[in-house]
């Protein structure tokens, strides 16, 4: 086997039980053609340094184990071939919004934590006729979400995250949806209201990196938004269930007593012999009354909840941040909470140091940073913006409203105000 070419890796190492920081190491590698990452890091380990620690399942049934970030992009270590990396530097760090436990392996429990809380197995119904069967139609609504392998690279990618560590995560959402939809399920055996939350389904701001990291095409943003229709039609049916009462026993007002035949003027209510067209325009009425009040009881929450994180609390006149925190290197981003606002901070490829309220000024969706295009981009409406914050194609009317930052002394200042940076930076050196 040929093994000409050298590669570098830059491995983040870190072990949890020595309480000690964590450091990148250095390896040089001769790799053969068409190997792919993960087999470098089995001949790392096996050639180089048996204490290099890394997930893999390969071939024994349990595909997705080597979920991991490689060069900033979050994929199977397994998928990637080392030919496809251009340059000859491999950087590999762990998955985000896990904590880690040894170098590149973290702790899933959080994942499966809230992926056991979505109850993901089928409620069967016991009288079903079909015995399981379903058609090819009902097959394909959830064929899609069947095929997650639950490797957590939905959940590493998710910037919803960020913010807010109770986010019930693209991974388990999708799942509940695929037993939502799944046409053997036992009608109103399972609730949502567990879910109908902004730490649930209301929590998605439909960015979409989950769709873009999935190995399988698993569109888990569609699965979320189908648990939004199917919690609007849930309230919808509940509201009509507690009109029905009402209206029969309007309608039982107009019958006859016993010991009245027919109606007497003093009857309340029209008569039976009233015209039709008076009674169509009172269904039509309540129906189109019911389908507001269902929106309205199914939006007010999460909408509330949403605008109260951003409105309630005004945002602190300057943050500050250590480097350690921040992170961040040419090509980087990360999204961070200054007060109840996400802020986005990035790197260009030639260092400079960018900040942003990142909330697109179209509708509000966060937005993210892609270093390929050294560009910000908001997934929701195909919007973009540079680097510097100006709107460069899409629907957003507005640029990016702009954090003001300086790093100075190993901490990075961040402030909405000029002035109010001034202040930080003058408070820090005093």
């Amino acid at each position: 086997m040929d093994r000409s070419r050298s590669v570098q890796f830059e491995i983040l190492r870190y072990d949890a039980s020595t309480g000690e920081p964590p450091r990148f190491q250095t390896y040089e590698l001769a790799v053969a053609a068409k190997w792919s990452v993960l087999e470098a890091l089995l001949t790392i380990q096996n050639e180089q340094d048996p204490s290099l620690a890394f997930r893999y399942a390969c071939r024994g049934a349990v595909c997705g184990s080597c979920a991991m970030s490689i060069n900033g992009r979050l994929n199977l270590a397994c998928r990637v071939a080392l030919d496809a990396i251009p340059g000859g530097r491999v950087v590999l760090e762990p998955l985000p919004h896990l904590p880690a436990i040894k170098d590149l392996v973290v702790d899933m429990e959080p994942f499966w934590e809230k992926y056991e809380r979505v109850r993901p197995w089928l409620q069967q119904r016991h009288d079903d006729a079909r015995q399981g069967r379903q058609s090819e139609a009902d097959n394909r609504r959830i064929d899609a979400y069947v095929n997650c392998i639950l490797c957590g690279l939905c959940y590493g990618a998710c910037p919803v995250l960020d913010l807010d560590t109770q986010f019930t995560g693209p991974a388990a959402l999708a799942k509940l949806y695929r037993f939502v939809a799944d046409s053997r399920e036992a009608p109103g055996s399972r609730t949502l209201e567990a879910e109908n939350n902004r730490h649930g389904v209301w929590g998605c701001r439909a960015i979409t990196r989950c769709i873009d990291v999935c190995p399988k095409n698993v569109r888990p943003t569609d699965g979320i938004a189908g648990l939004k229709r199917t919690l609007l039609s849930q309230r919808f049916k509940q509201l009509l269930a507690v009109s029905a009462p009402a209206a029969q026993g309007e309608c039982a007002g107009r019958t006859a007593s016993p010991t009245t035949a027919f109606p007497t003027a003093d009857s309340p209510g029209p008569h039976p012999w009233a015209p039709a067209s008076i009674e169509r325009r009172r269904f039509l009425g309540g129906m189109i009354a019911g389908g507001a009040a269902a929106l309205a009881a199914g939006a007010a929450v999460p909408m509330a909840a949403y605008v109260g994180n951003l409105r309630g609390e005004p945002p602190p006149p300057f943050m500050i941040l250590s480097e350690e925190e921040v992170g961040l290197s040419p090509g980087k981003s990360k999204i961070v909470s200054y007060g109840r606002l996400p802020a986005l901070l990035l790197m260009t490829p030639e260092g400079a140091t960018r900040a942003f309220v990142a909330l697109c000024t179209h509708f509000d969706c966060i937005v993210g940073y892609r270093s390929e295009e050294n560009r910000i981009f908001c997934a929701c409406h195909e919007g973009y913006y540079d680097v510097d914050g100006n709107v460069v194609a899409g629907p957003p009317p507005r640029p990016l409203r702009r954090l003001y930052c300086q790093a100075r002394d190993g901490k990075l200042f961040l402030a909405l105000e000029v002035e109010n940076l001034e202040k930080a930076l003058r408070t820090h050196d005093d």
